[in-house]
């Protein structure tokens, strides 16, 4: 029986055959290694663990920021239209002087109004939540797939 390397490679070399049966493989000396798997659930991530955690205090505030926001825009816009009055408050006289009435004076305040209500609540019901989500995304490992539902 053949048993070293040197010797079967060097009668290859010379090209003499060599069987199966003169090769012999000492038993101890074969070593596999086997890879080793970590299986881990998804709370274990710290990538998802950590983003849990920042949509947990996200929601906490998500109660409290739409009221906070909401007195803060109607003191606002109070504070916007009670100025507006007053500087239109000549032009308000020279309408009555015309013969207009209370109502279509009124209609240029309230289009105004509405007008900046509903780009206020568009851009605050789309364009707010979107960049809140992206800025908690970039410091984040998780991808940046999302879908916002609004209930």
């Amino acid at each position: 029986m053949i048993n070293t390397f040197n010797y079967i490679n060097s009668n290859i070399k010379r090209g003499i055959p060599i069987t199966p049966g003169q090769i012999e493989i000492p038993k101890n000396k074969i070593e596999i290694d086997y890879p080793s798997y970590t299986i881990s659930s998804r709370e274990e991530s710290q990538g998802y663990s950590s983003y849990r955690a920042d949509s947990e205090r996200v929601e906490v505030l998500a109660n409290v920021f739409p009221v906070f926001l909401f007195a803060v825009v109607a003191l606002v816009s109070l504070t916007i239209m009670m100025r507006f009055v007053e500087e239109e408050r000549t032009n308000i006289g020279t309408f009555k002087a015309l013969g207009y009435g209370n109502g279509s004076i009124a209609i240029k305040f309230l289009l105004y109004s509405t007008s900046a209500a509903i780009l206020g609540a568009s851009l605050g019901y789309t364009f707010l939540p979107n960049l809140i989500i992206k800025a908690y995304l970039a410091s984040s490992t998780l991808g940046s797939d999302y879908q916002l539902n609004f209930a």
